[in-house]
């Protein structure tokens, strides 16, 4: 009798290559193996991809009957132990103790998904069979619930893991619109939808999207709606306390359940905590280099190159931002402004693809340059530092950032459009009044959410003026001062009064582009040439800037290296902590930040 394997090949391999499946044989690409279970059919897909780190993803259909949460309780109760590992806690100390930071998880309309990562091939191997266990075999105990999904106190009081999530979940705009919508366009027994043909989809398509008229759909605030769930919250836990016989064994049987829920792995089981050899753990190839200019190229006086397994190189260019003052405020539209606006390339520039430079002027519209930047990079930057939200700054603020991450054979067409769009970019009124706009509705968006306000006040009180200097970008463009400015120029816009707030941002572009102290950083595969690459984004620069008629050419330049770059620290000194309250008109729960 021929023994049956555990696994068998689905299929041949195959390569995942630039966002497409390539066939098999083809250079480059991640290779890629699916097995499946011979009893079970449960399948594992192998993606062998160039990084040191090893990632787990175990997905398990959980497809919902009703609306109670069960597929998101079984995702909590899963980490609370084991048949084989009843400890609680044992598998995320396994999880640290094998490099990894941890084990999570996140339950979608149809699924589960439960995740791993860790350093090494042997760490990977010593947590994955704990963690089947804890999959396959939970305990779900009673004490597990009271603790990390539901229960009341003796006052009435609801609490739990999975239920303040749930709280903090359903009480947010997005959420309830979300939900909501799910209830009327979905059947009452789906999670999400009908399993229907391709046919079904393509008629409600065209009844509903394409013949049909089309609507907008709002949620207003309600100011009178917050104490109305007040109220019901109250009159829950007037129930739930009504319903609790003895308050004193109620209480002590929800005590009980928190010990007996609490992390506690005997001295025994943590010596046996297997550990991966460190030796063995690889790290992801590469080197780097930095080169300080005797010729500057543009702002950059420094190039660092960085050699890396990919197959798609990265540009970054670090321009210090010298801008005054009275112009920063307009540096928030400015960022928003420049990869989307059109371009007005003069004669003498190479447009695109074309070989011969052009003999005329020639206007290019903004929706080519967003399609022609999405068709050549995978991703493409400008922003006010490292990090930044349209309202918030990262680090290194004072550096404005331009980036692409292109597929190598694009790179120095992708550089071209970059740099044009940096040198040529025109700032007409009807751009700039749809992307204040934008900017604005964003503002809005923030002031109900209390992490972002928080976050911003606490920048805002911390960001200590520098004797001297510039104040500093994060308190330009954080959204107190930044509602204001992007509401004088929606109003200047609409009337017509743009002149002066495209002279400014005009101004903008002429101190970046002429700016110096930076640097240039390359990151590209470990074969490739970079003094080419340096070679054809210099040429690139030179021969687009020598075409500006209000930027000077400067064609020596010698400048020391910005690195180390300086760094300023940004809090004062407190003879008492500050507290701060925040009124929002806003429906989510409260947010506490304590910064220390």
């Amino acid at each position: 009798m021929i023994e049956q394997p555990l696994f068998v090949k689905d299929g041949p391999d195959f390569a995942y290559q630039r966002g497409m499946a390539a066939t098999e044989g083809e250079n480059g690409g991640f290779q890629v193996s699916i097995y499946r279970h011979y009893e079970s059919s449960m399948r594992i897909v192998l993606c062998r991809i160039p990084r040191p780190l090893y990632s787990l993803n175990i997905y398990v259909p959980t497809v919902p009957s009703n609306d109670k949460g069960l597929p998101h309780t079984l995702e909590h109760l899963i980490f609370c132990g084991s048949q084989r590992y009843p400890s609680r806690g044992y598998l995320d100390a396994l999880a640290n103790c094998n490099l990894s930071t941890g084990t999570n998880a996140w339950t979608s309309d149809d699924h589960t998904c439960y995740t791993l990562s860790t350093a090494s091939e042997e760490a990977l191997a010593n947590v994955l069979p704990v963690y089947l266990d804890h999959v396959l075999h939970p305990l779900l105990k009673d004490e597990q619930f009271v603790t990390e999904v539901y229960h009341y106190d003796a006052t009435g009081k609801e609490q739990g893991v999975v239920f303040s999530e749930m709280v903090a979940r359903e009480n947010g705009e997005g959420d309830l619109f979300g939900i909501n919508i799910g209830r009327l366009m979905n059947a009452q027994d789906s999670p999400y939808t009908f399993i229907k043909p391709l046919e079904f989809w393509l008629d409600l398509l065209k009844t509903w999207m394409i013949d049909a008229p089309t609507y907008h759909v709002a949620m207003t605030p309600s100011a009178t709606l917050g104490p109305q769930l007040e109220n019901a919250r109250r009159e829950v836990e007037k129930r739930n306390e009504a319903s609790i016989v003895d308050k004193e064994e109620h209480a002590r049987a929800i005590a009980r359940a928190v010990e007996t829920s609490k992390v506690n792995i005997p001295a025994s089981v943590r010596r046996t905590i297997p550990m991966p050899d460190l030796s063995r753990v690889t790290s992801l190839p590469h080197s780097q280099r930095l080169d300080v200019l005797t010729k500057a190229i543009g702002p950059a006086s420094a190039v660092q190159l960085i050699w890396i397994e990919s197959e798609f190189p990265e540009v970054i260019l670090h321009i210090p931002n010298h801008v005054p003052n009275d112009l920063r405020p307009y540096m928030v539209l400015f960022q928003e402004l420049l990869l989307c606006s059109d371009l007005l390339l003069p004669a003498g520039v190479i447009y695109d693809t074309e070989e011969e430079p052009t003999t005329q002027e020639r206007r290019i519209a903004y929706t080519t340059v967003v399609e022609r930047l999405a068709a050549l990079t995978t991703s493409s930057e400008s922003a006010i530092g490292f990090g930044n939200e349209n309202f918030s700054c990262g680090w290194l603020e004072e550096l404005f950032v331009l980036s692409i991450n292109s597929p190598r054979e694009k790179l120095n067409l992708a550089v071209r459009w970059l740099i044009q769009a940096l040198m040529f970019a025109e700032f007409t009124a009807e751009r700039i009044l749809t992307v204040a706009q934008n900017l604005l509705s964003e503002i809005n968006d923030w002031k109900r959410d209390g992490y972002l306000v928080a976050m911003t006040v606490i920048t805002y009180f911390t960001a200590q003026d520098r004797p001297g200097k510039p104040r500093w970008m994060d308190k330009y463009i954080s959204i107190f001062e930044q509602e204001s400015v992007l509401k004088h120029i929606i109003e200047q816009a609409k009337a017509g009064n743009i002149e002066s707030l495209v002279s400014k941002l005009n101004s903008i572009q002429d101190l970046l582009i002429a700016s110096s102290g930076g640097f240039l950083t390359l990151a590209m595969p470990s074969n490739a040439d970079a003094q080419s690459h340096v070679a054809d984004f210099t040429r690139e620069w030179d021969a687009n800037l020598v075409q500006r008629s209000t930027t000077p050419v400067v064609t020596t330049k010698v400048v020391q290296s910005p690195f180390p770059y300086e760094r300023s620290t940004r809090f004062p000194v407190l003879s008492k902590p500050q507290r701060l309250h925040i009124p929002m008109p806003s429906l989510q729960a409260s947010y506490v930040q304590l910064a220390f």
